[in-house]
């Protein structure tokens, strides 16, 4: 009864919060346990770090996977990253629906808040479209690296759960691996590289415009009968498209004659295009970010803070937050009242998350580098640009690193489980948590008076 009236009491995004702050904490526990790691101990800081990691599916590591972990501690890892993957609400309704229990209409709308929806499909039509596009592109990846690994001579067994665990890792945009150098060792093998490639690409859109996109029907002649995309499902695809394309040519250029100089040609496209998509939130890597000129990482980072698309397995601000924003400076521009996005007029409301969004996350990641040159800015071997760089990594759920996270200090790892945390359940969703809006304040108008800005 008690646990009722909380629940009640609770918005729909509090649900979200403690939904990942549940399973965080299960994480940990179980991470600690003797049989999880290979010399039967870990510090609960590095539980803790893991086990959030891997729920909000960023990437960054403390320990070697595959090392430091035996199989048990592996799974674990695994079911969490599928977990957050998904979402936590999409779990837990899956599983009511599954023991036919009634779904209520506050953990609907907590499901709705989580992958970005509205309510033109039903519940049980979202939420079981989730679970089939997630087991048929995680099925469809194991497969295809199952024959990838064998080819490189990977025994059957291995092969069958390592092409089982980076399937999931990848389409989960986790960026979580098996081998200690991510997927290098496989640069000259197409087919694993396109494969993962594909996979956090696809994961990345958002469950919402894969759904869109599975529904059109371009080769139909009957307009009626095609389907329409959404304008979030144009705005996904076109920014997506821009930045993938942006980040190869700009990564081709600054690299050429620097990390991929001793590459082959192909091998230099399959490493510039990876890098150009991995920054998306995936976090793999395929050559070595330490190693990479100023101006490369420059441009991680701003392709880390702009993440993957909304209701995605991703961070990031995502795709639409930055098209929105971008619309908003054009209207500045034009001086027009409306910003408009292929043809549409978008809501206000719509700009003023954005805007928020990106205002939140900009002060965000500041305070939080801030407080991570304050705990390790003192040591020789971390600089401001390395510890920036995890910061942004972490905002972003992206997990790529310049090899610093290991050797932070107990309080910088705690502030980077903050970071993944904020930036898994999104900064807008945190806000309203925190700070209930009071709607008896909003009938009020107060009087205006211009400022100057700019």
């Amino acid at each position: 009864m008690i646990l009722k009236k909380i629940q009640r009491s609770l918005s729909s995004s509090a649900l979200v919060v403690l939904g990942f702050v549940g399973a965080i904490v299960v994480g940990t526990s179980l991470l600690c346990l003797p049989c999880a790691t290979a010399t039967g101990s870990i510090s609960p800081v590095d539980a803790l770090f893991t086990a959030t990691s891997a729920t909000c599916v960023t990437g960054l590591i403390v320990l070697d996977t595959g090392k430091d972990f035996t199989l048990f501690g592996q799974c674990v890892i695994l079911l969490l990253i599928q977990a957050g993957g998904l979402g936590i609400m999409t779990v837990s309704t899956f599983f009511l629906l599954l023991l036919g229990r009634r779904v209520s209409m506050r953990d609907q709308m907590a499901l709705r808040d989580s992958l970005g929806q509205d309510t033109t499909f039903t519940m049980r039509r979202l939420v079981l479209s989730v679970m089939f596009v997630t087991a048929l592109m995680e099925a469809v990846g194991w497969v295809s690296l199952f024959f990838a690994f064998t080819r490189t001579g990977i025994p059957v067994k291995e092969a069958a759960y390592s092409a089982l665990f980076h399937s999931v890792s990848a389409f989960c945009n986790a960026g979580f691996s098996l081998y200690s150098d991510s997927l290098s060792g496989f640069l000259d093998t197409p087919w694993v590289i396109g494969t993962v490639l594909g996979l956090f690409v696809v994961g990345g859109l958002g469950f919402v415009v894969l759904l869109n996109l599975s529904e059109h029907r371009p080769w139909r002649r009957d307009w009626t009968k095609k389907g329409r995309l959404s304008l979030q499902t144009k705005v996904v695809c076109s920014v997506s498209a821009a930045l993938g394309i942006l980040g190869l040519v700009l990564f081709l250029a600054f690299e050429w004659n620097h990390t991929l100089s001793e590459l082959s040609l192909q091998e230099k496209l399959w490493g510039s295009f990876f890098h150009s998509l991995t920054p998306r939130t995936a976090g793999f890597n395929v050559l070595r970010v330490s190693d990479m000129r100023h101006a490369t990482l420059f441009l991680t980072l701003a392709l880390m803070f702009v993440g993957a698309s909304p209701g995605s397995t991703g961070g990031g601000i995502k795709t639409c937050t930055l098209a929105v924003v971008l619309g908003l400076c054009r209207s500045l521009v034009l001086k027009r009242e409306e910003v408009v996005l292929f043809g549409r007029s978008v809501p206000q409301d719509t700009i003023y998350q954005a805007i928020g969004i990106v205002v939140i996350s900009v002060f965000l990641v500041f305070f939080l580098t801030l407080a991570l040159l304050v705990s390790d800015g003192n040591s020789a071997s971390m600089s401001l640009e390395q510890l920036f760089f995890e910061s942004v990594s972490a905002f972003g759920t992206v997990g790529l690193s310049t090899g610093v996270t290991p050797h932070l200090s107990c309080a910088g790892k705690l502030i980077l489980v903050l970071t993944m945390f904020i930036g898994r359940i999104s900064p807008l969703t945190l806000a309203l948590v925190v700070s209930r809006v009071d709607t008896g304040q909003q009938a009020i108008r107060h009087p205006e008076q211009p400022i100057m800005v700019g």
